[in-house]
Parts: structure tokens; sequence; C-alpha cells
């Protein structure tokens, strides 16, 4: 039994295929996106609220006890003016936490840095101190700081970049309310007085 198909088929045939090898080049590059960690976000994700505060991300410092762990954070004022910047501790820990300067006056795109230490207790194994790092200057930004003692480890130091920028893109998603610059958070800070 012979079959010829005609130049309709064919062509439909063809289209078929292609859509195939088409859904299956998409369906591996998606595959390999997620195994790589470099999937896309949807463009439709709102982030958080613009008065919310900025993570810097969570260090964990392994320290033996007795030992110091040590916190550097460099400090990036990307605004055109200058700006006096205010760091704190928080949290459990925040009493064991030693921060020098308290407040730094940078000038604009200036750059300075904090250190914070922690001396962890003369204590058993296991033990975890958890602090938060307040940087509050254009915006406010936080970092989770967990000290874990233990008996392998030592004196150790981290560091740390916060560059705080103003705002200026607008998003489909901005409130309105928020102000898009630092100017209308404070008075900046003279650097040089």
């Amino acid at each position: 039994m012979n079959s010829i198909l005609s130049g309709e088929s064919m062509q439909g045939l063809a289209d078929a295929i292609r859509n195939l090898l088409d859904a299956q080049a998409q369906l591996g590059n998606e595959l390999l996106a997620v195994m790589t960690g470099n999937e896309q976000q949807n463009s439709c994700d709102i982030p958080e609220p613009c008065w919310m505060p900025q993570s810097a991300g969570e260090v964990v410092s392994q320290v033996c006890p007795g030992s110091v762990a040590t916190l550097k954070i460099e400090i990036t004022n990307c605004d055109a003016t200058g700006r006096l910047y205010q760091v704190s501790a928080a949290g459990s820990a925040a009493g064991s936490v030693s921060i020098q300067p308290t407040s730094l006056a940078l000038g604009a795109k200036e750059r300075g840095t904090v250190t914070a230490t922690l001396k962890a207790p003369d204590a058993t194994a296991g033990q975890k101190l958890e602090a938060l790092i307040w940087v509050r200057g254009c915006r406010e930004h936080y970092l989770r700081w967990t000290v874990s003692v233990g008996d392998q480890g030592g004196a150790c130091c981290h560091v740390v970049e916060i560059d705080d920028c103003p705002d200026y893109i607008h998003h489909w998603y901005d409130h309105f309310y928020c102000p898009r610059s630092c100017r209308e958070r404070g008075t900046p800070a003279d650097p040089h007085g």
C-alpha cells in the first residue's frame, strides 16, 4: 500500500517537528537554568516596599571560646552629597558587640570602614550568638551576624560591602509615596566639619 503525502501534509509535518524541537530546546534551557541557579525571575514579581530596610546578607563567624569575631563593614556613599552614617547593633547579642566608630561622615562618593567585634564568652561548644547590625544613611541596611562558638575555629574577620545609593529608577510597581532620593530623608552631613 503506497501512501503519497501532499505538499500541505509535508509542510504540516515540518511545522510540527520544528515546534517539537523548539519546545525541547526551551525545556533544556529552563532545566539548565534551574540546575545552575541562573533562572530568571518573573518580571512581574513585586519586590519588598521601598520603605523596608535593605538586607546586606548574613555572616556566620566560627570562633573558639574566648576568641574575637570581627566584622568590617565598608560603606560607600553613592550619593552626590555628604551623609552621616549611624551604625548600631540589635538583637540578643547586641550587648556583646562593640562598634567603632558608631557614626561615620562620608562625603559624596566616599567610602569608609566601620569595625564590629564580638568576644565569644568562655562557653561550651555549640553556643550561638546572634546580632543585627544596622547601618542607617540614605537607606537603612541590616546584616544578620551569627557567631558560632565551637572547638574548632579561631579569631576571624569578615568584610561586608554596603553601597548606600539613592534609587532614581522608576518601576511600574513603585509606591508613589516613597522618596526616590536621599535628600528627603534629612539634611546631609558636612563630612569635613
